[in-house]
């Protein structure tokens, strides 16, 4: 954890890479316009995507933002949720977020760090995008057991997970997983 608040520290803002592996977003220690359109692109893509596999719309009346960082996605979600719960694991990383959602007049929006996430509740949509490739994989398979346990009946996960191969290429995986 020391390490997560460290970089919450310095680089709250994190650099965004392209397909190509290049900067797309560079790393900021200050909130960019850019980075916040990203997050707003990525959920405007995704949620039709997702309701377009499931040949039906999206509930999203209580969805967790697992691994929010500084409210990348946190925001867009909260501007077409009734209710969002922002998790993560740095302290720092949550104060940022709750600022940014405050400047941005969201009050539907909860942080919690990771250690309150097992009795948080039901949610109809959990996202978590760029977050799984830092996380050790017996560790991330833990926490993916506990985020399925935390999905209310017919809810919706979506999940960025990467996969090292022998040649150490990365393969992107998001699964959507309707119940």
């Amino acid at each position: 954890m020391k390490d997560w608040e460290d970089l919450a520290r310095r680089e709250p803002y994190f650099a965004l890479l392209n397909d190509d592996g290049a900067p797309e977003v560079a790393g900021n220690a200050n909130a960019t316009t850019a980075f916040f359109e990203a997050g707003e692109g990525d959920v405007a893509t995704l949620l039709p995507a997702i309701a377009s596999l499931l040949g039906r719309g999206l509930t999203l009346d209580r969805v967790l933002d697992f691994g929010c960082g500084a409210g990348r996605l946190t925001l867009p979600l909260a501007r077409r949720a009734r209710s969002v719960v922002a998790c993560d694991i740095a302290p720092t990383i949550l104060e940022h977020a709750r600022r940014n959602a405050e400047q941005a007049g969201l009050h539907n929006v909860t942080f919690i760090g990771i250690g309150e996430l097992a009795g948080s509740g039901a949610f109809d949509f959990i996202c978590s995008l760029l977050v799984f490739e830092h996380i050790p994989s017996a560790v991330g398979y833990g926490i993916i057991r506990t985020l399925m346990t935390l999905l209310a009946p017919g809810g919706v996960v979506a999940l960025h997970v990467p996969f090292r191969r022998a040649e150490a290429t990365l393969l992107r995986l998001i699964r959507f997983r309707s119940l």
